[in-house]
């Protein structure tokens, strides 16, 4: 079975309408394409989130990091020693404050996230090739309200969780 076609024998009726099946079949393709090429280019999975973080706010500690990634903090200080070992960034303390440890894209980083940032763009340029300007406006507009109401119920679930 091809991968196109994987979900059909589990949905009987109408699978490829399914809105859930074709965002997760069309983010699994995309993934793949970004990834594949992040791979050649030598970057780590676990660098991607991390640099992305970096490059909307640059020299934030570790902790406001694995807040942000959504990762534990000792994970983030893992992957964040490797990335300063492989030259992506640079981390160091305040003097005025030991205990934090401030970290910067390095060129090398700023690099990395441009790169990584032409993959998604030729990804949306995919993506706009088959729909108009005003198609591509309304799905946009669809998908972020679909996302903002997604976040909002997982929000509205882990407080349930929290204050049963």
């Amino acid at each position: 079975m091809n991968d196109d076609n994987r979900y059909s024998s589990c949905f009987p009726n109408d699978h490829d309408r399914s809105v859930n099946i074709l965002i997760g079949e069309i983010a699994t393709l995309l993934a793949n394409a970004v990834n594949k090429e992040n791979d050649a280019n030598g970057v780590a999975v676990g660098f991607r989130a991390i640099l992305f973080c970096l490059a909307q706010k640059d020299g934030i500690t570790q902790l406001e990091i694995a807040r942000k990634v959504g990762i534990k903090p000792p994970t983030a200080s893992v992957a964040l020693v490797k990335m300063e070992t492989e030259g992506y960034i640079t981390r160091e303390a305040p003097k005025n404050d030991l205990r934090k440890i401030i970290v910067r894209l390095t060129d090398k980083g700023r690099e990395t996230v441009n790169n990584m940032l032409e993959v998604f763009f030729e990804c949306d340029r995919v993506i706009a090739s088959v729909l108009t300007k005003n198609e591509l406006s309304t799905l946009t507009d669809l998908l972020q309200r679909v996302k903002d109401r997604v976040y909002a119920a997982k929000d509205a679930r882990t407080s349930e969780s929290i204050s049963e």
